[in-house]
């Protein structure tokens, strides 16, 4: 049936786009968009032309049927719409981040249960993360992954996350935070830290800033979780050491 065939000649070209197949993308969106009239697919097959547009660097005609498609009745098809027109004009310049933020924001509540909800959170993390709310891009994160783990979108968005949490206590991102905010930072996440010399090196970097400013208590809970959870062996006695060391120093 011609449905069947639009449909067949749709993920054919989602296919031909994953491969990097231009050509051959264009010729089955062409051939979807000729075998029915129906109005929401037609809808489906603008977004696969406003995304071959994006891939041959023709980001204005792209936007201009993102913005089409998101004024459309249908909340599965104007959800990635909205989403992909406020990225595109986000960095272009044409709104600001806080604009973007209210964007993503209201999409994020007004479409769940696909890739398009965790694209959302991902999209709306990266933008708190530039603008220094660190806090808010982990929960953000976290929050989204939690929903739909088993879409294959997720492994990126659990790996956005863990990549944030060591920008921020490994690369140096919560330098800026005051120590307090910093130590509550990383206890409320902590379940992110990763196991081996990179998660040893980020309790060290924040338990001298803990001792820097005379918080050794809070310094020395860090480093007992370190010492009772997450160690063993030479680098546990290392660690508690360092732990005796500032309970003498309080």
């Amino acid at each position: 049936p011609e449905l069947w065939r639009a449909r067949f000649a749709r993920a054919d070209a989602r296919a031909a786009l994953a491969m990097g197949d231009l050509d051959g993308a264009q010729s089955r969106i062409r051939l979807a968009r000729d075998q029915t009239k129906d109005p929401i697919e037609q809808l489906e097959t603008r977004l696969l032309q406003a995304e071959l547009a994006e891939r041959r660097d023709d980001t204005g005609r792209a936007l201009r049927i993102y913005q089409a498609v998101a004024r459309a009745p249908v909340d599965y098809l104007a959800a990635p719409a909205l989403l992909n027109a406020t990225r595109i004009r986000f960095e272009e310049g044409a709104i600001t981040p806080a604009q973007a933020m209210a964007s993503y924001d209201s999409l994020r509540f007004r479409w769940r249960g696909d890739a398009t909800q965790l694209a959302t959170g991902r999209a709306l993390a990266r933008l708190y993360l530039t603008q220094g709310r660190y806090r808010e891009a982990l929960e953000t994160l976290r929050s989204a992954g939690r929903r739909l783990p088993d879409l294959p979108e997720a492994l990126g968005l659990q790996a956005d996350l863990a990549a944030t949490f060591r920008g921020l206590f490994l690369d140096g991102l919560a330098d800026g935070l005051e120590p307090v905010q910093a130590l509550a930072l990383f206890f409320d996440f902590k379940d992110l830290t990763p196991l081996g010399v990179d998660g040893d090196m980020m309790v060290r970097r924040l338990v001298r800033r803990l001792v820097d400013v005379a918080l050794l208590a809070q310094a020395a809970d860090l480093l007992a979780y370190q010492v009772d959870n997450r160690l063993d062996g030479v680098a546990r006695a290392q660690v508690a050491t360092d732990l005796a060391l500032i309970y003498l120093m309080d």
